[in-house]
């Protein structure tokens, strides 16, 4: 599973010998009356480390609170020493002596879980087929990126705060030359047709629109993946939403290429790229466009794909495989391949998606992006007493859920200390950390079960 980090920040004296036992007043003290409207006691900030205003703090209720204030002279009611964010500091507790205050908060946001997805989209004219009243591209398209005039919609805006979706639209143009009819307004030198060989194009083409309003300016050449980024919904609807299909389905030339291309184009993070392939038929090769001529270019395609997915993998780049009204063997071979899956030596096959209507298509995917979020965290700090680990406490707000709900601990459906460094979201937890709104977690810990590295 992923392991992505969170931060463990450190409140109640900064976890010092000398944290105090003393539970907080409350919102009756002077120096709460004294508090401003924003960051002043009573304001939420168990989400937001940044949330209490100076001179106060986060009190284990998960508001901000003030036991005296150094700025107005309001001392502590004992003899305790007043510290700057408002808290009464015991001259003779030790820390550890008491868990019965916050000493450490840990602070989790979904911003940390964010997957490298590439979808490579299958852009050959057999997805022009007939899928359930609609045509397979436009089907798999509107799922993804909504329907022409409903956007935004669709599985790429609702998810593009939480992973980092990039794409890949792959064909290429068979030996035929085509013919496009131009107007002779826009080319003075166009009679009303124009025409381009297969010889003057790339293969495989990458992102090639295709559109309608096609003109001799077009881009016959173009291998310009979209690389995965966070909040890039209107960057693929730019080049998805008006893409037509081209000819032939070069699968192993696409994946081989985009492997290279990510390996010598760095995305900027060191999370693993995922390629999710959607693809409806049984892939050609550059040199061999037709693999329908004869069984031998059928073999060198499928030999092509099987080589590309797996060189991915041993590159770290896992590759899952949804088939769109097909299925074959030679699917499940791929999908083996991409997951480093090797079933003459026993291991189980490897997860491989085949739809044969839209309804299955959007569980497929879903299902393997939803996947690919993960529910374990990374402490930078440490969970010092395990045996303690549920004295703490951790909340997973939502937009669905704005006031938050405690997770209970070792629960089939709460959460667990992993280790020292991990705790790890369960059951219906790990499903609404998923599929939530800006989705986060927080929690709060004692001082003598967690230590802070700040």
């Amino acid at each position: 599973m992923r392991v992505l980090s969170l931060v463990l920040l450190s409140y109640c004296c900064l976890c010092l010998p000398n944290c105090s036992s003393k539970k907080s007043i409350g919102s009756n003290t002077e120096a709460c009356k004294a508090s401003p409207a924003e960051g002043g006691c009573g304001t939420p900030c168990l989400t937001d480390v940044n949330a209490c205003a100076d001179g106060f703090f986060c009190s284990s209720s998960g508001v901000c609170d003030a036991e005296c204030s150094l700025v107005n002279n309001i001392p502590c009611a004992d003899a305790s020493t007043c510290t700057s964010n408002g808290r009464c500091l015991a001259a003779n507790s030790s820390n550890g002596d008491s868990g019965s205050d916050v000493c450490a908060e840990v602070h989790i946001d979904t911003d940390n879980i964010t997957p490298n997805i590439v979808l490579i989209v299958d852009q050959s004219l057999s997805m022009d087929s007939n899928f359930g009243g609609n045509s397979r591209w436009d089907t798999l398209r509107n799922f993804l990126i909504g329907e022409q005039g409903s956007r935004p919609d669709g599985l790429i805006y609702d998810l593009q705060q939480s992973v980092r979706f990039g794409i890949a639209l792959y064909s290429a143009m068979n030996d035929r030359a085509y013919v496009r009819k131009v107007d002779p307004g826009t080319d003075p030198n166009a009679n009303g047709d124009s025409t381009l060989p297969h010889a003057d194009t790339s293969c495989p083409l990458i992102n090639f629109a295709n559109s309608p309003e096609w003109s001799v300016s077009e881009d016959w050449n173009t291998q310009s993946p979209q690389a995965p980024a966070l909040n890039a919904y209107n960057d693929i609807v730019s080049l998805y939403a008006d893409a037509n299909m081209v000819d032939d389905t070069p699968t192993g030339d696409a994946i081989e290429f985009l492997a290279n291309y990510f390996k010598t184009n760095p995305i900027g993070n060191s999370d693993p790229i995922v390629f999710l392939l959607a693809t409806d038929g049984e892939p050609d090769t550059c040199t061999a466009l037709n693999q329908g001529a004869s069984q031998a270019a059928a073999n060198a395609g499928k030999s092509k794909a099987l080589s590309a997915v797996a060189a991915a993998y041993d590159d770290g780049i896992r590759t899952y495989v949804v088939s769109v009204a097909a299925d074959s063997d030679h699917f499940q071979d791929m999908a083996n391949a991409g997951a480093g899956v090797d079933t003459n030596n026993g291991d189980a096959d490897a997860p491989y998606y085949p739809v044969t209507d839209p309804a299955g298509l959007a569980t497929a995917l879903q299902t393997l992006v939803q996947n690919q979020l993960s529910c374990t965290f990374e402490l930078q700090g440490n969970i010092k007493d395990l045996s303690k680990a549920c004295e703490g406490q951790v909340v997973l707000t939502s937009n669905e859920d704005p006031n938050g709900t405690t997770l209970p601990c070792d629960d089939p459906n709460g959460w667990r200390a992993v280790d020292a460094n991990h705790i790890e979201l369960q059951g219906s937890a790990c499903t609404d950390l998923k599929n939530g709104s800006n989705a986060s977690l927080a929690g709060t810990f004692p001082c003598n079960v967690a230590d802070s590295v700040f």
